[in-house]
């Protein structure tokens, strides 16, 4: 985990901002499809 991080903090700011935006978007597909699941479809 910690090579990953690392890793991470390496890259140039833009890949930071790349990366964060990916991620951010993979939270709130996986927080929709639980709210819709949650809420029974």
């Amino acid at each position: 985990m910690w090579y990953l991080l690392e890793d991470f903090l390496e890259q140039p700011l833009a890949m930071k901002l790349f990366l964060g935006v990916g991620w951010l978007c993979v939270v709130i597909m996986v927080a929709s499809f639980v709210a819709s699941v949650a809420s029974g479809g």
